[in-house]
C-alpha cells in the first residue's frame, strides 16, 4: 500500500468538531495501523493494515451508519 503519511505521524479526519470527539489513526510500521481517541492517547488499538482497509470499505458502503 502507497502513502504519503511518515510511520508515527496521527491524523484525523476533517469532519471531527473542531478537534473534539476524534478518532485518529496513524501507520505504525509497514503492517499495522493505530487507531486512538484524542482524548486518550495514550491508548492505542493497532490493527493489519489489511483488517483496516476493510474496515474503510464497510465503512464506505454505509455498513456502520447505525452506529452514529
Amino acid at each position: 500500500m502507497s502513502t504519503n503519511r511518515t510511520p508515527g505521524e496521527w491524523s484525523k479526519a476533517s469532519f471531527s468538531a473542531g478537534g473534539v470527539d476524534c478518532v485518529e489513526t496513524a501507520i505504525l510500521d509497514d503492517e499495522t495501523v493505530g487507531i486512538r481517541d484524542t482524548e486518550n492517547p495514550d491508548v492505542v488499538i493497532s490493527v493489519r493494515r489489511s483488517a483496516f482497509a476493510a474496515f474503510a470499505k464497510g465503512v464506505k458502503a454505509g455498513e456502520f451508519d447505525d452506529l452514529v
